[in-house]
């Protein structure tokens, strides 16, 4: 019976791609209509000069546009063959109907031999793709429904076209801010950097944004683009700029340079889970389940944020801290200019390992130092530094009066402080747990939080997710919810997936091989679904569910027993719905990018 199902399946899969084939070839065929039932625009109208509108009619009966068939005429040629005709348009998507310019009166029925072609509607396309989909999953039922210990070469394989799809998505206009500064620094007197680069390349955004020891570090990053720029004798503006001009091997070098920082983070991580008690399997995959996040994949693969260059180097501080390697403090002093998260589980984890004050305070000020020696040294005449705006929006929830956050950090650090461990295991655990909660916290009290810093959180999740088997399936689960409504959350925000930002920018390579016009039917997803999204309780309910993920599972990761229970099964269909939220991005894009 299920080898007759097989079969019904691949032969049903196989006639509906050829239908595809088939649907597509012909109606690529050149065929011929004619223009008809012409309407006067007497708003538009004037001297000279009508305004029409009008719609393209069929000889043929089968092949014309339908539920199936968009129809896209050859305007160049009618202009060509019809003098009289000043400019016409057609609707977009396909549509039968458009509008032309004349500079007389239309007084006749029909204009005739009008070349047109018919291309499947993207709705067909999605419905197809939706089945061949279905047919796969039922098809192979049995390899999501196997039991895994850690990520098989197959699972690598899907996260690197997921991961492709992603690269040829989107780009979110920051890094587009951050790179131009970055690659102009040694272009410029870098000590006076903050005034001369804006004054080169700068128009809206300032470079004040960032910390002067930021921009260095970046200019290490992208120090292949100089060269390039310098080789080709170009200059990269910020993306506001007039002359802002991005082709795609910069967009390219940008998401490979995160890719790159995205697999040594991961490196670190299994190094991590290695050092606390994990085996081989169990390390490689809370490595896997770090890559594959949600809470990873979308802001450095989609929307192209820099911040994992900062966990990167948060990771390394954990992981010397954790081998008690004083270099962790080095590590720390580089993440922290990147992004002032760090400091913040910087204090905790020393109160938790150091007990004598001078240690302490001698801890604390070495990473911090060169931030502000810079700070101060480099100073922007219009200063505006970011990590200093997003510690003010931290205070800005109370009680009584009193920051929440200064409340629940300082109980963080007076926990850590009194807590005498001798335990290695519990040591280590309480390391990673702290790390994610202190970020954790960041998360949910912080007003001004930017969607694409989630990042923070994504390495320790993967890591407390398996720290403990124990329910470790709904552990899964809810990191799934979370990230589902955190996808929906970003994409019902304007700002994050924005198709006037993407022409403006360029930054979509499906954008520039395949729409050739200069706008787009939708700009974002609230622009689809108005009703719903822009209803204020349907979108706090999205906001509230993805907060309410991250509260359980800060609650769910508290536990200490069977720290070495290294027997994980979990069914590959866990690990695999967590790509759905991420592949809901990637279809929103190039759904609005298309129409």
């Amino acid at each position: 019976m299920k080898n007759k199902l097989n079969k019904l399946l691949l032969i049903t899969s196989a006639v509906l791609v050829v239908s595809i084939f088939a649907l597509s070839a012909l109606g690529s065929v050149n065929r011929i209509g004619y223009l008809s039932d012409f309407q006067l625009n007497k708003e538009l109208s004037k001297k000279n000069e009508y305004h029409y509108s009008f719609r393209i009619k069929y000889h043929s009966k089968i092949f014309r546009n339908s539920d199936v068939y968009g129809v896209y005429v050859d305007t160049n040629k009618i202009i060509k063959e019809n003098n009289f005709i000043k400019e016409i348009k057609m609707e977009k998507g396909g549509s039968p109907f458009g509008n032309l310019v004349t500079p007389k009166k239309i007084d006749f029925e029909k204009i005739d031999n009008i070349n047109y072609i018919l291309k499947i509607k993207f709705s067909v396309y999605l419905i197809f793709g939706i089945i061949l989909l279905i047919f796969f999953i039922l098809y192979n039922i049995k390899y999501f429904q196997y039991i895994i210990e850690t990520p098989q070469n197959s699972d690598y394989i899907i996260f690197f076209i997921i991961t492709l799809l992603c690269f040829f998505s989107y780009i979110y206009s920051d890094v587009l801010v951050v790179f131009p500064f970055s690659v102009n620094f040694f272009n410029v007197n870098p000590l006076n950097f903050f005034y001369e680069v804006y004054q080169k390349v700068g128009s809206y955004h300032k470079p004040d944004d960032l910390p002067y020891l930021a921009y260095f570090i970046y200019s290490i990053l992208f120090l292949p683009l100089w060269i390039y720029s310098k080789i080709r004798n170009i200059t990269y503006y910020t993306w506001h700029h007039a002359k802002f001009e991005i082709d795609t091997f910069e967009i390219i070098y940008i998401k490979l340079l995160l890719l790159i920082f995205v697999i040594l983070s991961s490196f670190i991580i299994y190094k991590i889970s290695k050092k606390i008690g994990f085996n081989d399997k169990k390390s490689k995959l809370s490595s896997f389940m770090f890559i594959t996040s949600p809470f990873t994949m979308i802001p450095v693969f989609i929307i192209s944020q820099v911040e994992i260059i900062m966990i990167f180097f948060t990771l390394l501080a954990i992981l010397d801290y954790l081998n008690n390697n004083k270099r962790y403090i080095l590590w720390f002093t580089i993440a922290i200019p990147l992004k002032l998260f760090p400091f913040f589980i910087l204090i905790p984890l020393v109160l938790l390992k150091e007990k004598q004050i001078k240690k302490i305070a001698l801890y604390i000020i070495i990473p911090i130092l060169p931030y502000i020696i810079s700070s101060i040294l480099f100073k922007s005449p219009n200063p505006s530094d970011r990590n200093l705006v997003a510690f003010g929006t931290l205070m800005y929830h109370k009680i009584f009066g009193i920051s929440i956050f200064i409340m629940i950090y300082s109980i963080i650090c007076l926990f850590s402080y009194l807590k005498n461990i001798e335990d290695n295991n519990v040591f280590y655990k309480l390391t990673i747990y702290i790390s994610f909660f202190v970020f954790s916290l960041i998360v949910i009290v912080n007003k001004s939080f930017h969607l694409y810093w989630i990042v923070i959180i994504a390495p320790f999740i993967s890591i407390l997710i398996l720290f403990n088997t124990y329910n470790i399936n709904i552990k899964i689960m809810m990191e799934f919810i979370a990230t589902l409504f955190y996808s929906i959350h970003i994409a019902r925000a304007g700002t994050m997936v924005s198709m006037s930002e993407a022409l403006r920018t360029k930054s979509i390579p499906l954008i520039k091989l395949f729409v050739h016009n200069n706008s787009t039917k939708y700009n974002n997803i609230r622009d689809i679904f108005p009703t719903i999204l822009g209803n204020a309780d349907i979108t706090n309910a999205i906001y509230s569910f993805y907060i309410m993920g991250i509260i359980i599972m800060l609650i769910l990761f508290y536990k200490y027993n069977n720290y070495n229970d290294n027997n994980v099964n979990i069914p590959r269909y866990l690990i695999y719905i967590r790509f759905i939220p991420t592949l809901f991005i990637i279809f929103l894009i190039w759904y609005l990018s298309l129409m």
